[in-house]
């Protein structure tokens, strides 16, 4: 007579020890749940100090992509410029290029003075934000053999980046000490500084003077702009809905 399967031979576990196991599992969830009970919570001050340095991390994030770093990345590749355009008109153009970035400073200014105000400043710094994306992307794609190397393509590119580093000090700072602690200040204009201070360190790497360079326009944009433009778009949006 052929005994009756059990039910451990088919792979099944047996009720009591289902039953154990639910058990234990019930005793590890309470333990976790007295454990964490048990746990101190942070203090006001403590929480207020974790705040401030994620604020710093986001503002200096936000500073270094929102003002100059453009500018500065197309002054830092002069001398491989220089070696495709005769004559001494690309500095004077370069230069002529982000001073005009004044006037978009100047319009702002003046329709501050007539007492428009923008309803949501936040608009418009992701406005100035598009804008230095367009101006880095400018750069990215102005390489020796593209139809759009040329003097008054790269002079357009830096007046983009000047517009944006003038009206940086009329439109993101005003936003900044309107909402937030005033000596954040401090850590937006660190990551402006830190920003161009990256691209000279990225320049002296590539060597730009020397015939060749260690690597080209593209790359030199791609690694010392580009990040870091996106870096302050992510960081801005973060600050717009953590605020």
């Amino acid at each position: 007579m052929i005994p009756a399967p059990n039910s451990t031979h088919l792979g099944q576990t047996p009720a009591p020890l289902i039953s154990k196991q639910r058990r234990v599992s019930t005793s590890a969830q309470h333990a976790a749940a007295a454990t964490k009970a048990t746990m101190p919570s942070p203090s006001p001050e403590e929480q207020a100090e974790r705040r401030r340095k994620r604020l710093y991390l986001l503002f200096a994030l936000f500073g270094g992509g929102s003002s100059w770093v453009s500018t500065t990345l197309a002054f830092m590749e002069v001398p491989i410029y220089q070696r495709h355009f005769k004559g001494l008109s690309l500095s004077n153009r370069l230069a002529l290029g982000y001073n005009l970035g004044t006037l978009p400073a100047a319009l702002w200014v003046l329709a501050l003075w007539c007492g428009w105000r923008p309803k949501k400043r936040g608009r418009s710094i992701y406005v100035l934000l598009a804008i230095q994306l367009v101006a880095v992307t400018c750069l990215l794609i102005a390489v020796p053999g593209s139809p759009l190397f040329s003097v008054g393509f790269l002079a357009f590119a830096q007046f983009l980046g000047g517009a944006c580093g003038y009206c940086s000090q009329f439109v993101c700072v005003p936003y900044l000490v309107s909402v937030f602690e005033n000596e954040l200040v401090g850590a937006f204009l660190t990551g402006d500084a830190a920003s161009s201070v990256i691209a000279a360190l990225i320049a002296l790497i590539q060597e730009p003077a020397s015939k060749p360079p260690r690597f080209g326009l593209a790359a030199y944009v791609s690694v010392a702009g580009l990040p870091i433009v996106l870096c302050s778009i992510m960081a801005f949006v973060h600050i717009e809905r953590t605020q």
